[in-house]
């Protein structure tokens, strides 16, 4: 619960002011299911989420051989 609540604060402090870079390991529809807290992690993923730009890598063995989409 503690992590969400980090996370939550570090976004609200990026909303709208400035850029927020993530680089998670895991894809972005399943992001919800892994804060512990349901409305937090709705309004985690509602404001990383509504104007995110994504860059994601076809999954290749390794990262440094990996190419962009």
């Amino acid at each position: 619960m503690e992590s969400s609540r980090e996370v939550l604060g570090t976004v609200e402090a990026r909303y709208q002011v400035g850029s927020l870079v993530l680089c998670p390991q895991f894809a972005s529809d399943g992001w919800h299911e892994r804060f512990d807290e349901g409305a937090i992690a709705d309004a985690d993923v509602d404001r990383i989420v509504h104007r995110a730009q994504g860059l994601h890598m076809k999954e290749t063995g390794s990262m440094r051989k990996g190419t962009f989409q």
